[in-house]
């Protein structure tokens, strides 16, 4: 591991998180870190094409690479190496790393690549930070912070870790504009509670089924006056529907997000609540500081720790099983749920 000064002030950086959704709106603290501690160097986010419209919401991401997907590991270096080299960078940062990435970067010239110490990728980056993730100790965003924060240290570079909540931001008269769109297709009043609820899991963690949903939602239906919006994605209308079928309410409305990435995140803007389980809808919700309860198993790798949400702590809400039943989403008490977030709903109204 390199633990050499670095003694130049850096025109461009570039962070790289290119895998999930989640992973990517998880790494943006670690642009306004950088970007407070250096406003007049250039931040780079490079990231999937699918999550750059989230990029384009974060105010310190200057500018935003994506690399072409390909099936072959040799062009998806060429293709690396032909999006990164004209950028002229002086230092990388990947949050999350692998070896078409660490070698693209390396073929790219960039004289300061920095990632975690893990597995045979670490061979390609000449600065490198033991972080043992799979312990799982720190919510992953600190994870990535610790790596930014390595670089300003090595760097001599001052620092604040705090951040400001909401981490990206819509403005309010296009999520005004969203919200009475959505209230007139659907015949419904602009005053309305409305609670957003992702059934799906994105391939994420363990979810709760659809019938837990189902009466998670009859809960909070006899405790408060609310319209439950199931949101779905493409792989999502199978358990929308088996949730739908488990009802016996007429307050639920299903929101398809078949218009992309920024429409679904104007709708969240919007919401009072987000539900869901660990998936990248989620971390969007608390990335927007909208109240949200996360429903996480209690395996290492996926804990509510681990997944930790963006939002504040009076807007966060974290679900598990019993420890004794790790991985049963079934033993997690719907009841007590329901009620806590109906104290949370109580308590942001009243403000």
């Amino acid at each position: 591991m390199n633990s050499c000064k670095i003694t130049t002030t850096p025109k461009n950086i570039l962070i790289c998180r290119t895998d999930k959704l989640g992973d990517f709106v998880l790494s943006l603290p670690s642009f306004i870190l950088l970007k407070k501690a250096l406003p007049n160097t250039k931040i780079i986010a490079l990231t999937q094409e699918y999550t750059k419209p989230i990029a384009e919401l974060c105010n310190a991401i200057d500018d935003i690479v994506c690399i072409p997907k390909s099936d072959s590991t040799l062009k998806t270096v060429k293709n690396s190496i032909a999006a990164i080299k004209p950028l002229k960078i002086d230092v990388s940062i990947s949050l999350f790393t692998t070896a078409t990435l660490a070698l693209g970067l390396l073929l790219s010239k960039i004289s300061i690549r920095l990632a975690p110490a893990t597995k045979i990728d670490q061979l390609f980056y000449n600065y490198r930070l033991k972080q043992r993730r799979s312990l799982s100790l720190k919510p992953e965003f600190e994870y990535n912070l610790d790596l930014t924060k390595h670089y300003l240290k090595l760097s001599q570079t001052n620092y604040d870790t705090d951040f400001e909540r909401p981490v990206i931001s819509i403005e309010p008269r296009i999520i005004s504009t969203t919200k009475n769109e959505f209230c007139d297709n659907n015949k419904m009043d602009k005053h309305t509670t409305f609670i957003f609820i992702h059934v799906g899991s994105g391939g994420s963690a363990n979810n709760l089924t659809p019938e837990q949903y189902a009466k998670l939602i009859s809960l909070l239906n006899k405790k408060l006056t609310a319209t439950f919006v199931l949101c779905e994605g493409p792989e999502d209308s199978s358990n929308v529907e088996k949730t739908i079928s488990q009802l016996m309410v007429n307050n639920v409305i299903r929101y398809v997000s078949d218009k992309g990435l920024l429409e679904f995140t104007k709708h969240i803007a919007f919401a009072d609540f987000f539900i869901s389980g660990s998936t990248g809808p989620l971390h969007i919700a608390g990335a927007l500081d909208i109240p949200t309860a996360g429903f996480y198993p209690n395996r290492r790798s996926a804990t509510a720790t681990r997944w930790k949400t963006l939002n504040s702590e009076n807007n966060l809400l974290s679900c598990s099983p019993p420890e004794d039943h790790s991985e049963d989403m079934t033993t997690i008490d719907l009841e007590l749920i329901s009620s806590q977030i109906c104290t949370r709903l109580n308590s942001n109204h009243s403000k």
